[in-house]
């Protein structure tokens, strides 16, 4: 069924040209015009047949001219057989005009339909590029460009496929399972083109990385389309991939301060009850003389208080606090910043000047005992 309908329609075209002929044939004939004029004004006709029909119709149309010439104004009359020399170049000549003039003709014609068929694609990815220029990143970008490459461009499917969020974006009716044909051929990193079913694919590549693909299904002018219409997808996935980087930086920015805020606040309520055990374990130690025992409980107190405070200063520090934001935090309360500071310093040197030195006189041998059993990572100074 296919073939009959061309086939059909050249004979449709063919009847109107082989029915001037007729006519002219028999004017012509009325009139004992030779040769010479009966084949100028077959010429006309053939021209005109060119124009208007296909070339198969026009070759039709300029062989019938040529057996009307022979057999009506040619001698013999009524006979294909042609006795003078002149006449057989006459014949020859005229066959070969009306086909280069067919063919001439028919080819400026088809040139003109693709021409404006190609005018016509053009013109739609101008219109494409200018609606995907006008999308809003906010609003799914991806989803919407989908939807428009198959509105725009009539496609019967359309699918892209990022890979930097493993998703595939679909609009249309696919009739040969396009959206499973696509992920294969990013994986492969090629192109892939099936004739039969009508889908091409192309990879999409940026910066020399495959950052994604495009399937269409029933694309006109493959050839002439896919590449724009692949570097538009490329495009509109690189700007999302942008855009999506851009709001998670934003988004980190803004968080950034409710992080310093709640490291600000557990400092604070950490940190200032550790201070105030260590300030109070001090002045229980210059109120009055203790016994030893009394003396040892309180270098525990301090001593677990330095190393719960050097643990502490290390947690923060590696949650983002620095050296210098955590001073400012300790001035801007007004808290006794050396409290932690000193019993950490008095922790890790007591065998220096100050109470350890008076804590080695009073407890002797168990107070180095307790100084060895603390925790290794609790030698770590406070930061200033």
């Amino acid at each position: 069924m296919p073939r009959t309908h061309p086939i059909s329609r050249s004979f449709i075209r063919t009847g109107p040209g082989c029915l001037v002929i007729g006519v002219i044939t028999y004017v012509c004939y009325q009139f004992r015009l030779n040769l010479s004029i009966t084949g100028f004004v077959y010429l006309l006709v053939v021209v005109l047949q060119s124009l208007l029909g296909n070339f198969t119709s026009s070759a039709a149309v300029s062989v019938l001219a040529v057996l009307c010439l022979d057999f009506f104004f040619t001698a013999p009359l009524f006979s294909f057989e042609v006795t003078h020399p002149l006449d057989v170049l006459a014949l020859i000549s005229f066959l070969t005009t009306g086909l280069v003039i067919t063919r001439l003709t028919t080819r400026v014609r088809e040139e003109a339909v693709r021409s404006h068929h190609q005018r016509r694609q053009v013109g739609r990815l101008y219109e494409l590029a200018q609606r995907l220029l006008a999308l809003d990143v906010e609003e799914a970008l991806l989803a919407r460009s989908v939807e428009l490459f198959h509105d725009v461009l009539d496609l019967r499917a359309v699918c892209l496929f990022d890979a930097a969020e493993v998703e595939i974006h679909c609009a249309g009716n696919s009739l040969d399972g396009l959206a499973d044909e696509i992920p294969a051929a990013y994986s492969a990193g090629r192109d892939c083109e099936y004739v039969n079913s009508g889908i091409l694919i192309r990879c999409l590549r940026a910066a020399g990385k495959t950052i994604g693909a495009i399937g269409f299904e029933g694309l006109r002018e493959p050839e002439l389309m896919a590449g724009p219409l692949s570097a538009l997808a490329a495009a509109m996935l690189e700007r999302a991939h942008t855009f999506r980087n851009a709001s998670r930086a934003a988004a980190a920015a803004q968080a950034e301060p409710f992080r310093g805020a709640i490291l600000d606040a557990l400092a604070h309520e950490f940190k200032t009850p550790l201070a105030t055990t260590v300030t109070a374990a001090g002045g229980l130690r210059e109120v009055g003389p203790l016994r030893p025992e009394q003396l040892e409980l309180a270098d525990t107190v301090e001593e677990e208080a330095a190393r719960l405070s050097s643990l502490a200063s290390r947690l923060l520090r590696r949650l983002g606090f620095t050296r210098r934001q955590h001073a400012r935090d300790w001035r801007r309360r007004g808290l006794p910043r050396d409290a932690c500071g000193a019993a950490e310093d008095r922790y890790r040197n007591g065998d220096g000047a100050g109470w350890g030195e008076r804590n080695r006189e009073g407890t002797g041998g168990r107070r180095r005992r307790l100084h060895h059993k603390a925790h290794p990572a609790s030698r770590t100074r406070c930061p200033p």
